[in-house]
């Protein structure tokens, strides 16, 4: 026994790690089981020292949750050594189990940016659901100061509102991006007595009855909205984050131009933002232009057989270069009418000295094997712009918008950690791997399920029927309200709609001991209404179904959900009828709905509608995704607990939003987050199966959506 103690030492101190007595014991006694094979007790050994080795190393950068338990100086402890085995003895189940966290709106962390470092702080301390429910005055000044500020810093971060450097960085770099215009932000305080054009970030505020004004950190100034022209997708309301163009006079801000902030497709009808938006990316097509350009000159040098056809001249004579369409696709992110336009214009003068790069059709063979599939039309690229703002029409991609990925990168792993759960960037990849072996799990979430109503009770009977023999089972999420009518007789009437529902899901005994189920409330649900985030439904009233179903959540609206790597937030609320009752502007409506579904891909999003038109919904999953917020909307129409009104932003954006609302089911994928309406199970008993992770490829992976009904 002593040797093998000397041996569990020795394999400990060649990775300079030193155990204590106690831990050689522990660890010894868990070998004991692999006594059988020599070869089963050297892995098992193995296994251990480099897990503990790499705790050791991570433990730091991990705020201690994994290595907490390890002595200084690389001493393993028993309370180390008892977190390895642990983790190492975890099945398939158990990885699926701790797989799914659920965080409640009163416990979220609060993300908070410091404009004057510039950095990111994800706070933790005294929101643990403790303290005053009710915010005190300087709560509300800081809900709305980082409200502006988490979107301020992501719209300075963008190339097109970066200072531009006075001096060149040599002839390449006049030739790619000398030409830009740059852009800046004006505070409020600063229009005065300044003229021209202006642009403008600022919140949309009623200060006076009936008249509007647009404030920032600095001053708020009157509006003038008779002429503005709504340039995105989306609502704008009292209480949203707006980007204006428009000039001072008189103390009066005349707007010309109003963005949503600021959607995946801009299209700008006349502006000099948007004009210097498309020449960015046309500038960036040229440098592709003349790059394959040279190494089409080189190759022709080569071969005699060429299908590269050069003509260089002045910059008032443009320069003719033949492509091919895997180089350029003059069509790529214009819509049907941009691509018409296109289509049928002729050659117009160059901007004053920019190189102007033209792309013709080729049909002949080439030897090296060029594919040329571009369309026999001429096209002045530098050109297009000012063509395009005389017909009024400017079709720019937005660079203001950023996917989870890139608000991640900005804000760092740890600060992005609401669930406490991912330390490290090795502790997110090591989530994913898990994710793409065992992330099969399911969400079936339903709303409006009244359970009042003996024909929704029976629908919801039939649905447990067909996922019982599921492994592993799906996780049940149900949405307010779940009383046709609000409580009128009681509590007992309550108290009896969650009984029978017990009834029903103790008919299924694995749903009841293995099945999880999360009810979210609605707005006429007992509790504490009218107020966001709005907590659960109390324990009075569903004793009876805690006390009958093993594994039942009854959560805050909003509530968020962890699967693996994946962040999914559910939200029960009426915003499609909100956000129609208070808009300021009418949204804006695009010639073709079919650009917006499939063309465009992740990229512009896909839009999918069950049962109805898709426009509204487009507007309010646009408006909330853009505003980083779940009600950009006036208090007095949509009050906030302003000491956690944090638990209602949406930066970065989740991996699924999905909104109980009483439209019809909807389907929409905006930049790269799914938002999902499964539209009320009580009209036509509907409901939807979300897969988070569904195809894996390589090292991303897509979503499933199912829309289900029930006869």
């Amino acid at each position: 026994m002593s040797s093998e103690r000397r041996r569990v030492a020795r394999a400990f101190k060649s990775r300079g790690l030193s155990v204590q007595s106690s831990a050689l014991d522990a660890c010894l006694n868990v070998l004991a089981r692999e006594r059988s094979s020599a070869a089963a007790y050297n892995d098992a050994l193995c296994a251990i020292v480099d897990e503990v080795k790499e705790r050791m190393v991570h433990g730091g950068k991990r705020g201690g949750r994994s290595g907490g338990g390890g002595g200084g100086g690389g001493v393993v402890t028993p309370r180390l050594l008892e977190e390895v085995v642990a983790q190492l003895s975890r099945t398939d189940a158990d990885v699926t189990e701790e797989a799914v966290q659920l965080l409640d709106a009163f416990r979220t962390p609060r993300l908070v940016y410091d404009p004057m470092r510039r950095r990111f702080e994800l706070m933790r301390e005294g929101r643990g659901g403790g303290g005053s429910l009710y915010g005190e005055a300087g709560d509300k000044v800081e809900m709305y100061a980082q409200r502006y500020e988490l979107v301020r810093q992501r719209v300075l971060r963008q190339d097109v509102f970066q200072p531009k450097l006075a001096a060149g960085r040599g002839r390449d770099a006049g030739r790619e991006g000398g030409g830009e215009t740059s852009h800046a932000l004006t505070p409020v305080e600063s229009l005065l007595g300044r003229g021209g054009t202006r642009y403008l970030l600022g919140m949309i505020v009623q200060v006076e009855e009936g008249r509007y004004y647009l404030e920032d950190h600095t001053g708020q100034v009157p509006l003038d909205l008779s002429s503005a022209t709504l340039l995105t997708d989306g609502f704008v309301t009292e209480g949203g984050i707006v980007l204006v163009e428009g000039e001072a006079i008189d103390g009066m801000l005349h707007v010309r131009h109003v963005v949503v902030l600021v959607g995946t497709d801009l299209y700008e009808r006349g502006s000099d933002l948007a004009a210097s938006l498309v020449l960015r990316r046309v500038r960036r097509v040229q440098a592709r232009a003349i790059k394959s350009y040279r190494q089409a000159r080189t190759l022709r040098r080569e071969r005699d057989r060429s299908s590269i056809d050069i003509a260089a001249s002045s910059p008032q004579q443009p320069m003719f270069v033949t492509l091919e369409l895997g180089e350029l696709n003059i069509n790529e992110g214009l819509g049907t009418k941009e691509r018409e336009h296109c289509r049928s214009s002729s050659h117009v003068s160059s901007a004053r000295g920019a190189r102007s790069v033209r792309c013709k059709a080729v049909a002949r063979e080439a030897t090296w094997g060029v594919t040329t599939a571009i369309q026999a039309r001429w096209l002045t690229l530098s050109s297009f712009v000012n063509t395009c703002a005389r017909t009024g029409i400017v079709c720019a991609r937005s660079p203001i918008v950023e996917n989870r990925a890139d608000a991640i990168q900005a804000i760092g792993v740890q600060n992005s950690d609401i669930f406490d759960s991912i330390g490290s960037i090795s502790e997110l990849e090591k989530l994913r791997e898990q994710e793409a072996r065992h992330g099969d799990g399911m969400f079936v979430v339903l709303s409006d399920v009244h359970l009042d109503s003996p024909a929704v009770l029976d629908r919801i009977e039939r649905m447990l029927a067909g996922y019982a023999d599921f492994a592993p089972l799906p996780v049940f999420v149900f949405m307010g309200n779940f009383s046709s009518r609000p409580l009128v007789d009681g509590a007992k009437a309550m108290t009896g709609c969650f009984e029978d529902l017990a009834n029903v899901v103790s008919k299924f005994p694995n749903v009841a001991d293995e099945g999880r189920f999360v009810f979210v409330p609605g707005p006429n649900d007992p509790g504490i209404s009218g107020v966001l985030p709005r907590g659960p439904i109390p324990k009075c009233f569903t004793s009876a179904l805690r006390s009958r179903v093993k594994h039942v959540v009854f959560a805050s609206n909003p509530c968020r959900m962890r699967f693996f790597s994946k962040e999914i937030v559910f939200f029960r609320d009426d915003l499609v009828g909100k956000m129609r009752r208070h808009c300021l502007l009418e949204p804006r409506e695009d010639e073709s709905d079919e650009d917006f579904e499939g063309d465009n891909g992740n990229e512009g999003g896909k839009a999918i509608m069950i049962g109805g038109r898709q426009r509204l919904p487009r507007h309010v999953v646009k408006t909330v995704l853009d505003q980083g917020h779940l009600s950009p909307l006036p208090l007095s129409t949509s009050p906030v607990f302003w000491r956690h009104d944090h638990a209602l932003r949406l930066y970065p954006f989740p991996d699924a939003l999905i909104v109980g609302d009483q439209v019809d089911p909807y389907y929409e994928n905006y930049e790269e987050c799914d938002a999902i309406n499964p539209g009320p199970f009580s009209n036509g008993y509907k409901f939807v199966a979300y897969h988070p992770v569904g195809e894996v490829q390589k090292a991303t992976s897509t979503s499933d959506v199912d829309f289900c009904e029930i006869e």
